[in-house]
């Protein structure tokens, strides 16, 4: 997975992600997932909030075959206001064959300030959201399948 030029320089959640198949073989029922671990918004109004353990499932990138090479271009959803802190994951789930078991792949992104503050999403090891994330992933595919 790799990081996107962001489409909007004051969100931090405007940074696109591209999921690529970079394997030699097709991946079937690919779903893509952002789970917002620890997300501090403070808005224009001074209203100040926190997301945690959040997941949302990108539905317009959700496909039946990945053919090797072929991506898929994922934005982590946009809260509104600005990001004080982010620490978010990509995951991707997918069958490497039709109906067999589900595998995943887990990216993390920690959000740094920029010059101008606003924070752009660096990857880091994905270790410390990895059981937590796929909890909540779980629980979604589980609802819909």
């Amino acid at each position: 997975m790799t990081l996107g030029e962001s489409l909007d320089p004051g969100s931090t959640f405007r940074q696109p992600i591209k999921a690529t198949n970079d394997g030699y073989l097709p991946v079937f029922d690919a779903h893509f997932f952002c789970c917002l671990h620890q997300v501090e918004i403070t808005t224009d109004l001074g209203a100040h909030y926190v997301i945690e353990n959040a997941v949302t499932e990108y539905m317009g990138a959700r496909t039946k075959i990945l053919r090797p090479h072929e991506s898929r271009t994922i934005i982590c959803g946009s809260p509104k206001g600005r990001a004080q802190r982010a620490d978010v994951a990509l995951i991707v789930t997918y069958s490497p064959w039709p109906g067999l078991f589900r595998t995943e792949e887990v990216e993390r992104y920690l959000g740094t300030p920029d010059a101008g503050g606003i924070l752009r999403l660096h990857e880091q090891p994905s270790e410390a959201l990895r059981e937590v994330c796929l909890g909540q992933v779980a629980k979604m595919e589980a609802m819909h399948p």
